[in-house]
């Protein structure tokens, strides 16, 4: 299966209808969740003007922040 460029997974998520958010399990390990932080590494990612003004659209669109869907962006495509 081919894979999708960046610009067609974004185009793809703005006529996407939203999912379902998924509530936070509580566990008994929660307190221990918090003291153990996931890793993580920032990127600048560089977008051509139209790129931006999908990406701003479709967040707004899903009600959640630019970056969250360039981490699903991302998610999806290494997965």
């Amino acid at each position: 299966m081919a894979r999708l460029s960046a610009e067609e997974m974004f185009k793809n998520m703005i006529g996407r209808k939203d999912e379902e958010p998924q509530p936070a399990q509580e566990t008994a390990a929660a307190p221990t969740a918090e003291k153990k932080k996931a890793s993580t590494v920032q990127v600048t990612v560089r977008l051509r003007p139209e790129q931006h003004k999908q990406l701003k659209a479709a967040a707004f669109h899903r009600d959640c922040d630019m970056s969250e869907l360039v981490r699903q962006a991302l998610d999806q495509f290494f997965a």
